[in-house]
């Protein structure tokens, strides 16, 4: 839904830049570049599981993260988490809802956090 909203922002930013002229054209250009810059990040955003371990790819950066560092995956009212052995987590950006989300909304989170949580049983 992210990256079709980003893709509206960017087309009617261009077009009313292009209908009124000066600067609303000349802010539209770049404020329109960053939001289909948004939309073509938003649709890499994952998180895959491996026989090694697990990659989140997220906004800014990729992790890779070895089942033996990975100390429990679950949600919260935020979204899905990967803890690791020290104590710190990583956030995943695909899977993330905010806390007034409605429960289908969490299900995907919810369903991945299970299946990530039973690999790392089964890989440990």
């Amino acid at each position: 839904m992210l990256p079709i909203g980003l893709v509206a922002l960017a087309v009617s930013l261009i077009g009313a830049g292009v209908d009124r002229g000066g600067w609303l054209l000349t802010a539209a250009v770049p404020v329109a570049s960053v939001a289909m810059a948004g939309a073509g990040r938003s649709w890499a955003l994952r998180v895959e599981a491996q026989p090694h371990g697990i990659v989140v790819v997220n906004w800014f950066r990729v992790i890779r993260l070895w089942w033996p560092d990975i100390a429990r995956c679950g949600t919260d009212d935020e979204g899905l988490w990967v803890r690791r052995a020290d104590g710190s987590e990583v956030r995943v950006a695909a899977f993330q809802y905010g806390s007034r989300a409605l429960t289908f909304a969490r299900r995907p989170s919810a369903a991945a956090a299970a299946e990530l949580e039973r690999l790392r049983k089964r890989y440990q």
